[in-house]
């Protein structure tokens, strides 16, 4: 496949002229060059010489600076995590984190087309769950180049977009985009110069994956036949206003997408695919993981109020150590139903009937499962006072 890459005069630079400071020099030279990924291309499989971590390397124009910027701060799930940036007149250099499998070009290459539609609409819905928190961004990240070389199937069947090379951010005002980027097959039309790329450019990109998945062939050579087909027509519409405008729609159009979008989705890394460590907030308790000020202050009060009530419970004919223990236990089952209300750490999100269910029922759950802990409690002090 031909990629096409035309540079205007605006390239969106935004630190043209900077150099790298001392420290950033010292901290890119702990990544060692192992080999060229692209021919062509400065991409490279990188080796931290101190933690013998694998990385890779891309050396860039800064127009899409402020996207890596964003994507290193808050990382999105099954995408490759931003490690370092580290900007230089008018290129920028990224070290992202290596993900291993292979890629659906290769699979396409060894294997063929895919017969089995169910496969290819659940890597879709898989994908189109990617690219939803892309363009769920303030403003939106369209990724532009989505193809087979670019999504990989992890050795445990999830299914994982890389490079955001070409991708840029929408810009509802525009005319045309400043930077014409994409792949010949794969681009949609505003990407030649027509307009400007949206949401839609993405879905375009999508449904001539699941085209190439099914048939082996682009739209144009070859449509997919049956509920496919139909999905993939409307995807590839030459008028933007005429395809699935956000990937909710096309995931509802999809065999098996309503369930993907009925899931609990996050922007950031869950337990299965975790691969970003936790940040310090994370640990903080319920109140306090958002920094804002006024929860802050609600929960400080909160918390004083069950350590106060706990610390002065009294019980008839209980006194010293044992009255101590019961005051104790009290509090940490209380503070226990606080974390869990809260989803401290993501612990309903393990939890299978809570994980998947819808927020009225949740919150339902929630409520019975605190009722539990509650009796449990008064069951063990109720045994404890007969002893």
């Amino acid at each position: 496949m031909m990629v096409f890459s035309v540079l205007s005069d605006e390239t969106g630079n935004e630190r043209e002229g900077t150099r790298l400071t001392l420290n950033d020099q010292c901290k890119l030279s702990y990544y060692k060059e192992l080999t060229r990924l692209k021919e062509n291309h400065p991409v490279f499989l990188v080796q931290h010489t101190e933690t013998d971590r694998i990385f890779v390397k891309k050396v860039l124009p800064t127009n899409n600076t402020r996207i890596f910027r964003s994507l290193k701060a808050e990382p999105v799930k099954n995408m490759p995590a931003i490690v370092e940036l580290f900007e230089e007149g008018e290129q920028v250099t990224v070290i992202e984190e290596y993900i291993a499998g292979e890629t659906l070009e290769g699979m396409l290459k060894q294997h063929g087309p895919y017969m089995e539609s169910d496969v290819v609409f659940d890597w879709i819905s898989q994908l189109c769950m990617i690219v939803k928190a892309l363009h769920e961004r303030t403003p939106a990240i369209i990724h532009r180049d989505i193809k087979p070389s670019n999504i990989i199937l992890s050795p445990d069947g999830v299914i994982k977009l890389l490079d955001v090379s070409a991708a840029k951010l929408d810009n509802p005002g525009a005319d045309k985009d400043t930077v014409l980027m994409g792949t010949a097959g794969y681009a949609a039309p505003e990407q030649y110069g027509f307009s400007v790329s949206t949401k839609e450019t993405d879905i375009y990109a999508i449904g001539v994956l699941m085209n190439e998945l099914l048939t082996g062939k682009l739209p144009q050579a070859h449509l997919a036949g049956g509920a496919a087909g139909n999905i993939i027509r409307k995807c590839t519409r030459l008028e933007q206003e005429e395809r699935y405008h956000t990937i909710d729609e096309l995931m509802r159009a999809i065999p098996g997408g309503k369930q993907y979008l009925s899931r609990r989705s996050s922007q950031t890394y869950d337990s299965k695919t975790d691969q970003e460590p936790r940040k310090l907030r994370d640990y903080l308790p319920p109140g306090f993981r958002k920094g804002n000020p006024l929860a802050a202050a609600a929960a400080l009060v909160g918390y004083a109020m069950i350590i106060s009530i706990c610390a002065d419970l009294k019980w008839e004919g209980v006194s010293g150590s044992r009255l101590w223990t019961y005051r104790i236990s009290c509090m940490l089952v209380f503070l226990f139903i606080v974390l869990v209300s809260g989803n401290y750490l993501g612990m309903l999100d393990k939890v299978p009937f809570l994980a998947k269910a819808p927020w009225w029922l949740r919150l339902i759950e929630i409520v019975i499962l605190d009722g539990v802990i509650l009796f449990l409690l008064i069951a063990f002090l109720s045994i404890t006072f007969s002893l």
